[in-house]
């Protein structure tokens, strides 16, 4: 009966102890689930994202020695998405676009041109100043220019397929525009690929498909795209903004010491940033 008496007591004496202890671990448990959502709200204050919507006007001149000495050049257009965060002094920027250009040779001879191009950049600011920006980082990225043209037969597609990694760099400036009183941001960027993958046809018929590849680092690659614009808010008090930019990408490749395939395409952009909440 005594240990009976003894063991009841215990149960009785621990129970509170146990209960204390556990609202004491409930509590600590909420205290930082407080302080996770603190700061996952701090972050959320910190942080500036926008959608962007793109139209553009592109213009376009290609010389593929596998095919012709001839030099193509035409214009058309494209259409494009990506999104923008900044936190702190990190940008992070996805940017996808595509498009077609119509090309036509000196002789008349007409080829159609698809292109589209995926990148994703994240950028350091290294200055500490709020007049301007100037940021470094890296920047992966994937090219894909097909060009069909029905006059050349069994040799009349061909293609290249760029995926790199490089160096992106990018300078901010607010300014204000005389006469209007209005602020805009002005920007230029740069993006130089320091690794690449290319893929091109084997030979100048190219209706089997075969395909060539190679890892190339910069020098054995030549390929630079740049872009200047200005951003703006679209009007008094409204969080959303337009972007015009001129971008400027060209590439030079050699399949071997004969052929060599030379692209380049300036763009004409308007974009619609919109903020996200």
């Amino acid at each position: 009966m005594n240990y009976f008496l003894s063991f009841f007591s215990l149960v009785f004496y621990c129970f509170p102890l146990i209960a204390q202890q556990t609202s004491k671990v409930e509590e600590a448990n909420s205290s930082k689930k407080e302080i996770r959502q603190q700061k996952k709200q701090e972050r959320l204050a910190e942080t500036t994202r926008y959608f962007v919507l793109e139209l553009m006007g592109t213009q376009r001149s290609v010389q593929d020695q596998a095919t012709s000495n001839q030099i193509y050049d035409g214009f058309g257009g494209g259409i494009g998405f990506g999104g923008v965060q900044s936190r702190q002094d990190i940008r992070q920027a996805f940017r996808a676009l595509g498009g077609y250009n119509g090309l036509t040779s000196f002789a008349g001879v007409t080829s159609h041109d698809f292109w589209g191009n995926f990148s994703y950049a994240v950028l350091r600011q290294l200055n500490k100043t709020n007049n301007y920006k100037f940021y470094l980082g890296g920047q992966a990225d994937i090219l894909s220019q097909v060009r069909y043209t029905p006059a050349l037969g069994n040799s009349g597609l061909h293609w290249e397929l760029v995926g790199s990694l490089g160096l992106a760099t990018r300078y901010e400036q607010k300014l204000k525009i005389p006469w209007i009183n209005k602020s805009v941001q002005v920007f230029g960027q740069a993006h130089l690929p320091l690794l690449a993958y290319v893929s091109r046809p084997i030979y100048g018929i190219t209706i089997d498909g075969m395909m060539q590849h190679f890892i190339r680092p910069i020098g054995r690659i030549q390929r630079f795209d740049a872009e200047l614009g200005m951003q703006f808010p679209i009007r008094k008090n409204n969080l959303n903004q337009f972007r015009i930019s001129y971008q400027w990408d060209i590439l030079r490749w050699r399949d071997n010491e004969v052929q060599r395939v030379l692209t380049g395409q300036h763009h004409l952009n308007f974009a619609l940033l919109v903020k996200m909440i």
